[in-house]
């Protein structure tokens, strides 16, 4: 009978080394670059929002050069939101793009608050602004340009963008327009 119960003490054991270890063969990897107006969006965060109820999402940093890259996230559907605001700190003026890649000339199609270029509020189904994402833990610590962005791509019911993820290397990349 000792013998029996010795067993059962490792039971627990194996079960948490049995789910440990192969939690990670359906993790998904994924990485692409984030454009506005076809130029290289300079930083910011992309945050995956999970369609399935009681998933878990994620926020990847996006660098200078508008890559991001993220492992061990979970799989499946998800809406996909691009922020920039955490850049802009002291209230610095957006680096403008027109498309094609180059700096625009005139007046800015997006401006600060209150500078009668703004990108419009976002809002949800009751009608309050939407919360800007907080810039992610792996989000670059170097200095990069303020671009700022429409905000519905910072709104999961208006930013159009979406992505499934399936276990292994994901890829995709995000051409952000006015």
């Amino acid at each position: 009978m000792k013998l029996k119960l010795r067993h059962l003490y490792l039971l627990p054991l194996l079960a948490a080394c049995a789910i440990g270890c192969s939690s990670g063969q359906n993790a998904a990897k994924f990485s692409g670059k984030v454009t506005y107006n076809g130029s290289t969006l300079p930083g910011g965060s992309l945050r995956l929002h999970p369609k399935a109820a009681g998933a878990v999402g994620s926020d990847i940093g996006i660098d200078g050069n508008g890559r991001f890259e993220a492992s061990d996230l979970p799989t499946g559907d998800f809406t996909v939101t691009i922020e920039t605001e955490s850049l802009n700190s002291g209230g610095q003026q957006p680096k403008e793009y027109s498309g094609g890649g180059g700096a625009a000339g005139g007046g800015p199609k997006y401006g600060p608050p209150g500078a009668g270029g703004g990108g419009g509020g976002g809002g949800n189904k009751s009608g309050q602004k939407a919360q800007m994402s907080p810039k992610p833990d792996n989000a670059p610590s170097q200095s990069t340009s303020y671009v700022k962005i429409p905000a519905k791509y910072n709104n999961p019911a208006q930013s159009g963008l979406e992505v499934t993820l399936k276990g292994g290397s994901n890829s995709k990349d995000f051409d952000l327009k006015d």
